[in-house]
């Protein structure tokens, strides 16, 4: 999204399959986004202040080191550069029971 956007844009994964998945995907719409294998608790493939933005999308909760994850994100950022996470929210899940879609909102609050 950010690099339809005009932005230059790093993607990392700890797992070399989603990064070669995320290639692939690349040669539908050439984005001219990095890519690396790294973990986010250890980002030294990448320059000291050097990024406007750090995003953590739907993977924060799943990250072992998150003390040196965030340490490491703000090391690579340059100054007053922003971190952006998001995270899922038992509120927002979704079940799927007999074939209908039943989020946790309408388990929770009716329809």
């Amino acid at each position: 999204m950010l690099a339809r956007k005009g932005a230059k844009v790093t993607g990392i994964d700890s797992s070399a399959k989603m990064i070669e998945l995320a290639k692939q995907e690349e040669t539908k719409e050439k984005l001219a986004i990095r890519y690396l294998v790294a973990d986010a608790s250890d980002l030294s493939q990448l320059p000291s202040s050097h990024f406007d933005i750090v995003t953590c999308f739907m993977s924060l909760q799943d990250i072992e080191n998150l003390e040196k994850t965030v340490s490491e994100a703000a090391r690579v950022l340059k100054h007053a550069g922003r971190f952006v996470s998001s995270i899922p929210h038992p509120c927002f899940e979704t079940l799927v029971v007999k074939e209908r879609r039943i989020s946790a909102a309408t388990r929770y609050f009716g329809e």
